[in-house]
């Protein structure tokens, strides 16, 4: 039987909605959220790597043949749209309180690291030993390498990836967490992450 020792928590998409979010940026430079989505599609992959903000609405707006914005907007929008999972945060706290080690593994953003600092760390949200961020380490989840990096601060080497378990709403970031040896999660639903994650720690988190 495999040893489980970490579990690793998406933050968009799974520990919260983000889905007003987009629309409220979208709404913001003044386009359809299909367009914003196809514009932004080009080049959220290099603003998860650190790319400033300013500099990816510029590049997201010339794409989309409109103006940029003046100024920063994207914490605002996500101080206003941002949706907590509180359902999920209350596993995360029951994980812990089964003596795993937790991570919030994310490709994010600058800005969204801004916001984490402001509003995870330091409150009640702030469950984690870990916060593993695309944008600080030059990595993303599809990449072997952002879980080489997680392994590392749990003082888990490649080949103890299997005690690291990934909880990811994108198939794509579930394929490079499995790639590089750790065990994964598609969530799709709470009760359903819920549920199969009691199964693999053999515990109920309900």
């Amino acid at each position: 039987m495999t040893y489980i020792k970490v579990i690793g928590f998406d933050w968009g998409g799974v520990l919260n909605d983000y889905t007003k979010h987009t629309e409220l940026m979208a709404q913001h430079i003044g386009i359809s959220i299909e367009d914003f989505k196809k514009a932004v599609s080009n080049h959220v992959h290099s603003f998860h790597l650190g790319l400033p903000e300013m500099e990816f609405w510029s590049r997201v707006c010339s794409d989309a043949g409109i103006e940029k914005p003046s100024a920063p907007f994207w914490i605002k929008s996500a101080e206003l749209g941002i949706k907590i999972n509180e359902e999920l945060f209350e596993v995360v706290r029951r994980v812990r309180n089964s003596d795993y080690k937790t991570a919030m593994i994310s490709n994010a953003e600058l800005p969204n690291m801004d916001y984490i600092n402001k509003h995870i760390k330091g409150t009640s949200y702030d469950l984690f030993d870990h916060y593993i961020l695309s944008c600080e380490i030059g990595a993303v989840k599809q990449d072997r390498e952002f879980f080489y990096h997680t392994g590392q601060l749990f003082g888990m080497p490649p080949e103890q990836l299997n005690q690291l378990v990934v909880i990811d709403d994108n198939p794509l970031n579930i394929q490079g967490a499995i790639g590089a040896g750790a065990q994964a999660i598609l969530h799709i639903t709470n009760q359903q992450t819920t549920k199969e994650l009691s199964d693999l720690l053999k515990t109920s988190l309900v």
